[in-house]
């Protein structure tokens, strides 16, 4: 059985969406990966594809994507587990096209994919919490230069960039919550997941940590899996970059986490394309 489904994928600008696509690249390239999804064929044109491949393999940051139309990708999946075949369509949107929608600055052709996707991949990047000036330690020559500086800059507008990332996720959430069906599957991936260290579920950890992003999403949509991932499998190091490769080769750096660690990246997209 075979069938087609379009894959929005969302996220902010460096939320990791490029990296998760050339970490899954790379894998499936090299073969014998034991994955839930297979690719069946591969697209006629890999150009962009091969490229992300090159920087994940290499140990370096991904580029970010630069033009402002998306890269269209299509990828023909094969379910290990149920034996069908989908015909996957992923738009990779640079982020600054989702952020722009927070200021009511939405693209036609984000706004059409946002329309007519089956499926939403939702990355989020991991960042510690947000210090509140009211926490910070103050001293008379602390207080003096704050004062100072917001003096100097009283009369300047705020922009949505000023804005911590996770409220604008809450944001960007909200608007897409207005153009699709509350139950739309969604899978929403907490990127650079190896900075986090806890040994609950991905779902409470965000339930505890991020109380209202959590709540948000649990009354606005209705068919949701949370998955922590770690594209890039760690932190860049020239001192390590044997280790590291050894564990590429042997399929053991990119990973996502939900109660456990899983090396099938695939997870998210087997989730979403079974719903």
């Amino acid at each position: 059985m075979e069938n087609t489904k379009k894959c929005l994928i969302v996220g902010l600008p460096n939320a990791g969406k490029s990296t998760y696509i050339g970490a899954f690249w790379a894998i499936e390239k090299d073969g014998g990966t034991g994955h839930k999804l297979t690719c069946k064929e591969y697209p006629s044109d890999t150009t962009y594809l091969d490229a992300l491949k090159k920087s994940w393999l290499e140990q370096t940051v991904v580029s970010r994507t630069v033009n402002i139309e998306p890269q269209e990708i299509h990828l023909k999946l094969h379910s290990e587990t149920t034996g069908n075949t989908l015909e996957l369509h992923i738009p990779d949107f640079k982020g600054e096209v989702f952020q722009r929608i927070l200021s009511n600055n939405v693209m036609d052709k984000a706004a059409q994919w946002c329309e007519e996707t089956d499926c939403i991949l939702y990355f989020i990047k991991y960042a510690k919490e947000d210090i509140l000036q009211d926490e910070i330690p103050q001293t008379s020559e602390s207080i003096e230069s704050v004062q100072t500086e917001f003096a100097r800059i009283e009369s300047t507008t705020m922009q949505i960039e000023d804005i911590s990332e996770w409220t604008q996720n809450i944001m960007l959430l909200k608007y897409l919550h207005t153009q699709v069906d509350s139950n739309i599957p969604l899978a929403i991936c907490i990127s650079a997941w190896d900075k986090v260290n806890t040994n609950l579920p991905i779902e409470s950890w965000v339930n505890s940590n991020r109380p209202f992003l959590y709540n948000f999403i649990r009354h606005h949509f209705t068919n949701v899996k949370y998955y922590g991932v770690s594209a890039q499998g760690l932190e860049y190091k020239d001192e390590k970059f044997d280790e590291y490769q050894r564990l590429t080769e042997l399929k053991q750096r990119a990973y996502v986490y939900t109660d456990n660690k899983s090396y099938d990246i695939t997870e998210p997209f087997d989730f979403l394309i079974t719903q």
